[in-house]
């Protein structure tokens, strides 16, 4: 075989995969984007009747699969405290519950033009810390599980920045103290979003 046709051989062969190859696309898998929810904590539980409202603070990390479908996980904590001041010297108590969550959530949204409105539902994992004073103080933490469901709206401030308002509302139940203590609670939080 001659030299030229060998080279036009060769080159034939490697033009045939060459035309059926694709551009390499510059991003592929989900869309992701990361919140940041800063607001109160609302104890919703006869457990925690004598707490006063507190603070909620939470990261979510999120990956849609199509424009209305996707989960995310976050994680969060929440704290209420309560004091009880009697006439009396030596009287009262001072105590705090805490929360430190671990949330897995499926997430449906409606993308507007300028506004994004969101629901989610899943369940979680609750750290719980209990401490109190009353004549002599004590501590407990327990490990409970729980289920959230929430609603949220948000507004575009750019393509991929978005701030808005977060409803989530959480039933958990974790033993401390030495017995079981519902968890319940509603966290209201402003939120901004970032798109990745």
């Amino acid at each position: 075989m001659n030299t030229p046709a060998a080279v036009a051989a060769a080159l034939a062969l490697l033009a045939a995969p060459a035309a059926r190859a694709q551009p390499v696309s510059a991003r592929s898998g989900p869309d992701t984007y990361l919140e940041l929810h800063l607001g109160a904590y609302l104890p919703q539980a006869r457990d925690l009747d004598a707490y006063d409202p507190g603070l909620a603070v939470s990261g979510t990390f999120g990956a849609m699969f199509t424009r209305s479908v996707g989960v995310e996980a976050s994680l969060g904590y929440t704290r209420a405290t309560a004091a009880y001041r009697p006439v009396g010297p030596g009287l009262g108590f001072d105590a705090t519950v805490s929360d430190l969550p671990v949330l897995v959530s499926l997430r449906l949204v409606a993308p507007l033009r300028s506004v994004e409105l969101s629901a989610r539902a899943g369940a979680g994992i609750h750290f719980a810390s209990l401490h109190h004073s009353a004549g002599s103080s004590g501590s407990w933490t327990a490990t409970g599980f729980g289920l959230q469901a929430g609603a949220s709206a948000g507004f575009y401030l750019s393509p991929t920045m978005l701030v808005g308002l977060d409803v989530l509302g959480t039933v958990a139940e974790a033993r401390l103290d030495g017995s079981p203590t519902r968890l319940d609670g509603l966290t209201v939080a402003v939120t901004l979003g970032y798109k990745l």
